[in-house]
């Protein structure tokens, strides 16, 4: 595939492997391939151009304007609005972890609620009865495609997958309640017409991991008013008080500002 996508001109990205774009006869056209499933972005006419150059060597079904991806839902008006959800994915990861019927909550975490200590009593660590580790990749994974305003606190329940417990998994519970009942949230993005801007919004929680006095980091970046990239971590060094670690999230966030 790659070499066939060179030969049409193609060029690949360097930040992601799985795109390729090139200029065609009525604007840029991106193209994005994820095993075999891809995904073309352009005007129409040039779409068709694509499409007859793939169908000349491979066997394509061509399945319309993408409505599903990787879990997606993606809402679409060509020139007024494009909306990325997740509504489906996770009503799925609430009934594959039977808290379906669970009552839904108004925020991820208890109000100025403090991530506990990592416990050390193997007694009471890493119940089997207990799918702690995947339903946090779950929730990683939802985090990842479309819903920054969970990025925090399931970066702070991941540093318990080595050692968790029916608290951490309770944690993890209301977080998915907060899904539930914003399972309609998404990424919306509508064109905009101005001068070009690109925005950071940065902010740190000061030693919020106990067992480690180390706070966590986290950053959103928007280009247009439309958020693009978003992180929350745990920042690699302890910082002596609140003015030290926000200057260290905004280290983190130049940083992959100058990257991208």
């Amino acid at each position: 595939m790659h070499a066939y996508l060179v030969q049409l001109k193609f060029t690949q990205c360097v930040f992601d492997a799985g795109v390729y774009y090139r200029q065609g006869a009525y604007g840029m056209i991106y193209l994005t391939v994820y095993v075999d499933d891809i995904v073309i972005a352009a005007k129409p006419m040039d779409i068709q151009v694509v499409v007859q150059e793939l169908g000349a060597k491979f066997a394509l079904k061509d399945l319309g304007r993408v409505k599903h991806l990787l879990g997606m839902e993606i809402n679409f008006i060509p020139g007024v609005i494009a909306c990325l959800s997740q509504t489906a994915c996770v009503e799925r990861l609430a009934t594959r972890f039977n808290m379906q019927n669970m009552k839904g909550v108004r925020s991820p975490q208890q109000h100025n609620e403090r991530m506990p200590t990592t416990e050390t009593n193997k007694a009471r660590i890493n119940s089997n009865k207990l799918p702690y580790r995947e339903l946090i990749g779950s929730l990683q994974y939802v985090v990842a495609c479309s819903r920054p305003d969970m990025a925090c606190v399931v970066c702070a329940l991941g540093r318990y997958n080595g050692a968790y417990t029916k608290d951490n998994y309770k944690m993890a519970q209301r977080a998915v309640r907060y899904m539930l009942n914003t399972n309609h949230v998404g990424l919306v993005y509508r064109p905009v017409e101005r001068l070009l801007t690109l925005d950071a919004f940065s902010d740190a929680d000061h030693a919020m991991y106990r067992d480690t006095s180390r706070s966590n980091t986290g950053f959103v970046l928007q280009l247009q008013g439309l958020t693009w990239m978003w992180r929350s971590k745990q920042q690699g060094r302890v910082t002596k008080n609140t003015c030290a670690s926000e200057l260290v999230t905004a280290s983190a966030c130049v940083d992959d500002l100058v990257w991208a």
